[in-house]
């Protein structure tokens, strides 16, 4: 049959619509335009999502007051308000071999000219935090000698430096944000502590400073010229453009992506698991300060290398996979569906900011909502595609959007599980006792070693994150939890249930989650 004039269909069109009522018509033209205007708002959405991530960062001029991000404003302010309320980041690293001293400080003045937030003060101005960045800088580096206290004590001696400058308060008015300290053992061992506030660093940063602290030390020490190109950008520069253009059409359009998102999400009361005792106050810090624990379970490389296939099959990143299988575990725990799940992100996806130290690290929350009776395939197909929806909108500071913010969200609070993955360098370790493998360089064979000082002892968030670092084809999965609110016994217990639900998925992934076995001794 020859297809009808198109003229034909529109005058046929147009018949038909003369014929419906004056409510019908009214009716028909209001979704008309409900359509149209959902349409517009939705091609809006993607030119200003597009021209997000189509925007570079560009050098600005340090002729006038730089701003700061609206994460490290804020962290500023706290640490203004109360200096002794202060996390630090820090490793020690243990230097065997032959060592040049001054080649090290060198290296650290390198470092300290390299990245203009090693070298920047945060001065109070009128009641505003600032930042004073020097021009050029040489860093301290006291150095402790133990060669004449008895070997047997040499360790023990070395703690104590350590504690006592991990616990030093910083002046963020008068003095830089790190501190390196060199403790001597011999001519032929040293302790090596970089002591680094939180505040201008994340994990990505300390693989950066690492890295490149190696290769400077290499080249000092053998008086050879550092080889590798400058950064293209410094963190101030990100901090211009984060405050120049989050603003208007843009802002907006974020804030309402993650004001839907986390519309109706579940408070901290609602997501408890069946092993949490009464969680106590902690003297003038109420309850939101609380003691930590640590739990570890190791993954062998076999089957990390059956989830990594497991993930290409379904199109995932093992990240995905991995956040699935902690669904999982916390639906088999409450009997929930909807769970939102705050997740460390390094948010460096524009090249220019991947050589850069400083602390670009913020927080996303993963919204995952469960289907009745769902396989885990289904699971993970969804958590891929509350990720990826995340990862599109990832420029909104958490800051902005957080559960204090209640000008901007209301009643909406922090859920208390957290999920985290990350790559580590060789040299930096994991929170397993007995620290990093062996590095070699010339003449140096670098560990890194625990410190129990160096762990944090608090945390600002109630309830328990999962912390998963991939080293040499294992994984390392890390329960850290409130010690005044679960046993030990029952974070071993959620450790070996989420290795069998890993297990289970790699196995069969078309299972449905209640199929999976799962040990709940500490709850009976």
């Amino acid at each position: 049959m020859d297809r009808q004039n198109p003229n034909i269909e529109q005058a046929d069109l147009a018949l038909r619509l003369a014929r419906l009522s004056p409510a019908k018509q009214a009716l028909l033209e209001s979704r008309a335009l409900l359509a149209s205007q959902r349409k517009r708002k939705e091609e809006d959405q993607a030119r200003i999502s597009q021209s997000l991530h189509a925007s570079s960062i560009r050098p600005v001029p340090r002729d006038g007051e730089l701003p700061l991000t609206f994460l490290l404003e804020h962290q500023l302010e706290q640490l203004w308000a109360d200096p002794s309320d202060h996390d630090l980041c820090s490793t020690c690293l243990r230097l065997k071999g032959t060592f040049d001293q001054e080649a090290m400080q060198k290296t650290i003045n390198e470092l300290a000219r390299r990245y203009e937030i090693l070298r920047t003060k945060f001065p109070l101005v009128d009641g505003r935090v600032t930042q004073a960045i020097a021009p050029s800088m040489t860093v301290e580096m006291p150095v402790f000698d133990l060669n004449d206290a008895p070997e047997t004590e040499r360790l023990g001696a070395a703690l104590r430096i350590v504690e006592d400058e991990v616990r030093r308060p910083y002046d963020p008015g008068s003095e830089t944000l790190w501190r390196v300290t060199l403790i001597r053992f011999s001519d032929t061992d040293h302790l090596l502590l970089l002591n680094i506030s939180h505040i201008i660093s994340d994990g990505w940063s300390w693989d950066v400073l690492i890295k490149d602290c190696l290769a400077l030390y290499q080249a000092f020490s053998t008086n050879n010229p550092p080889l590798f190109a400058e950064p293209s950008i410094q963190f101030a520069d990100f901090a211009h453009w984060q405050r120049t253009t989050l603003k208007g059409q843009v802002l907006e359009h974020l804030v309402s992506y993650w004001r839907q998102q986390l519309a109706g999400l579940k408070l901290i009361p609602e997501i408890r698991l069946p092993v949490e005792r009464a969680l106590p106050t902690v003297p003038g810090k109420g309850t939101l300060y609380v003691a930590a624990a640590f739990q570890h379970l190791r993954v062998h490389a076999t089957l990390v290398e059956s989830l990594k296939i497991l993930s290409r099959r379904e199109g995932v990143t093992l990240y995905m996979l991995l956040l699935a299988a902690l669904v999982t575990i916390l639906h088999r725990y409450t009997g929930g569906d909807d769970f939102g799940i705050p997740s460390p992100m390094a948010k460096r996806y524009r090249p220019e900011t991947r050589e850069v130290f400083g602390p670009f690290g913020d927080m996303l929350v993963l919204r995952i909502r469960l289907g009745r009776n769902d396989s885990f395939a289904a699971v993970v197909e969804h958590v891929r595609d509350v990720v990826l929806e995340a990862y599109e909108h990832q420029d909104l500071p958490f800051i902005l959007f957080d559960g204090n913010n209640e000008e901007m969200w209301g009643n909406v609070n922090y859920p208390s599980v957290r999920f985290n993955m990350e790559k580590r360098s060789e040299v930096c370790g994991d929170d397993s006792p007995g620290g990093g493998e062996e590095v070699q360089i010339p003449g140096l064979v670098i560990t890194s070693i625990n410190i129990p000082t160096c762990t944090d002892e608090s945390w600002d968030l109630p309830g328990f994150a999962i912390d998963v670092q991939e080293k040499k084809g294992e994984l390392l999965v890390t329960a850290a939890y409130e010690r005044d609110r679960y046993e030990a016994a029952a974070m071993i217990e959620l450790l070996e249930n989420y290795r069998m639900v890993l297990e289970g998925a790699a196995d069969n992934p078309s299972r449905r989650l209640s199929e999976f076995p799962f040990v709940m001794k500490t709850s009976e």
